[in-house]
């Protein structure tokens, strides 16, 4: 099927695994959560799995450029699934962080996280907190000229930096952006609020 003009790429997110190396990836293919594709087939290749998920269309959360009406939703979503994957071991880092996806071609603002996170087999470096990666999808969704544009963002940025920010519960973030974004509550929102 042709894609319209100006279209948001689509993504169809088609991983590799080893055969005999460890069950983390397994694990992690089995959680479900509304920003997740779901899996369209795993196929053995000599030594090695080939997970395909469904596609997703959109544009990286690391372009930025979101625009304000899709961004508390947005915001939502990413501080829930990086909650969500922190609480079961597979922590989201910057780095998965941009290379999520959002789109509102349904007619609501969604967000996937595309790809497994990188840390799910080892990679990229020291796991970072659970504030530090909401501070840079914050930074990614409501930063303009090096500072949060909308003053619920600047309220949810400050208690990102609060001292006991690291031993608070992976679930307390979302809420905190619930209370942060009454738009949140709106009719409107339900979509967002049930991903």
């Amino acid at each position: 099927m042709p894609r319209r003009p100006g279209a948001p790429p689509v993504s169809r997110a088609s991983e590799t695994f080893p055969a005999g190396g460890s069950a983390r990836w397994i694990e992690f293919l089995e959680l479900e959560h509304g920003t997740l594709p779901r899996v369209v087939s795993c196929e053995l290749e000599g030594r090695s799995v080939r997970v395909v998920r469904e596609p997703v269309s959109g544009r990286p959360v690391g372009e930025g450029r979101i625009p304000r009406p899709l961004a508390s939703a947005l915001l939502l979503q990413g501080t829930a699934a990086a909650a969500f994957l922190a609480e079961r071991g597979f922590p989201l880092g910057p780095d998965d962080i941009d290379d999520a996806r959002w789109d509102a071609a349904s007619g609501a603002a969604q967000l996937w996280i595309a790809r497994s996170p990188r840390r799910v087999e080892g990679e990229g470096g020291a796991e970072p907190a659970l504030p530090e990666v909401v501070r840079h999808l914050l930074a990614r969704i409501f930063g303009r000229t090096g500072r949060l544009e909308t003053d619920a963002a600047r309220t949810v940025g400050r208690a990102l930096e609060a001292a006991d920010a690291p031993s608070r519960r992976p679930g307390s973030w979302p809420a905190a952006v619930l209370r942060a974004f009454p738009d949140l509550a709106s009719p409107a929102a339900a979509d967002a609020r049930r991903r």
